[in-house]
C-alpha cells in the first residue's frame, strides 16, 4: 500500500484534531476515531466505525496522535525557531510554568505569530505521520 501526499495531509489534518486514523491493509478505507483507550471515550457516537473496527484490529494500520511530551518538544522547537527575542522570551517563560500548553497557547492567541504557530505545528503533524508511515514501511 503506499499513501499519498494528501493522504497524509489528511491523517496529519486528523490526528492534530486528537483522532486516530485506522486505514484497511487492504482494502484502504480510513477511519477516524478517538483513542478508545480514553476514559471519556463514548462508543454509541461511535458505533458504525467500530463496529467495522473491533474485532479486525491486526487488518488495520492506526496512526496515532502525539503524546504530550512531543507536543511539548513542538512547542519548545517552535519557540527556538523565533529571533525576536522579546516574543521568544515569553513564549519560554509561557513553557516553563505550570499549564504550559494553556499558557503557550493563550500568548499566541491574538499574536501575529498565529498563523506561523499553525503551519509549524502542521508540518511537524505531518512530520509525525511519516515517521509513522516508515515503520508501517509505506511509501508516501
Amino acid at each position: 500500500m503506499k499513501l499519498s501526499e494528501n493522504t497524509v495531509r489528511e491523517i496529519a489534518d486528523w490526528l492534530q484534531c486528537g483522532l486516530e486514523c485506522w486505514i484497511h491493509k487492504l482494502k484502504g478505507t480510513m477511519y477516524f476515531l478517538p483513542n478508545l483507550d480514553d476514559p471519556y471515550f463514548d462508543p454509541s457516537q461511535w458505533e458504525e466505525v467500530l463496529t467495522s473496527v473491533q474485532g479486525h484490529e491486526e487488518e488495520y494500520l492506526v496512526f496515532q496522535t502525539m503524546d504530550s511530551s512531543h507536543s511539548y518538544r513542538i512547542m519548545q522547537d517552535f519557540a527556538s525557531s523565533l529571533t525576536d527575542s522579546p516574543i521568544r522570551a515569553d513564549l519560554e517563560y509561557a513553557l516553563s510554568g505550570p499549564r504550559p500548553f494553556h499558557n503557550f497557547n493563550s500568548r499566541l492567541a491574538h499574536s501575529v505569530l498565529r498563523e506561523k504557530w499553525a503551519d509549524f505545528r502542521f508540518n511537524a503533524h505531518m512530520d509525525w505521520v511519516k515517521s509513522q508511515v516508515n515503520c508501517y514501511d509505506l511509501v508516501c
